[in-house]
């Protein structure tokens, strides 16, 4: 790919756009609000390292083609971008029902949810499912 002559902001929505995300999605993906990843596409806010980082090293972000224009948007030996995935994959119905359950939480009651599946866990584990969970 030749140079593209958009701003860094326009390259960071091309790229969003190119995996086939809503804000929203790509928001919820990188652990951000909508808001942000909005003010990045806009360029009214630097995009942090570490949001940089991830994308490099998750969704395969040429660095230099976000700063620069200069070469492929994605790292990787193929033309094709990589495409969202789905997070469900290979999991059951059921299993999947659960996870829409806990990601709805309120964060603090997904906390302890989590708190106490690992709880269960390492009882499961260690034989004993019996034994009640201390502060539950």
């Amino acid at each position: 790919m030749k140079r593209v002559d958009l701003s860094l902001a326009s390259r960071f929505k091309l790229f969003r756009e190119l995996l086939g995300f809503s804000q929203k999605e790509f928001a919820d993906k990188l652990g951000v609000s909508q808001k942000a990843i909005s003010q990045w596409e806009r360029g009214e806010r630097a995009i942090p390292a570490v949001i940089l980082k991830e994308l490099k090293e998750h969704l395969n972000l040429n660095i230099d083609w976000l700063l620069t224009g200069e070469g492929e948007p994605f790292l990787t030996s193929s033309s094709e971008p990589v495409k969202k995935k789905d997070s469900y994959e290979g999991l059951s119905q059921e299993d999947r029902e659960l996870l829409e359950l806990i990601k709805n939480l309120p964060p603090k009651d997904k906390d302890l949810v989590v708190q106490l599946l690992k709880r269960v866990a390492m009882a499961s584990t260690s034989g004993s499912t019996s034994e009640t969970p201390k502060n539950f």
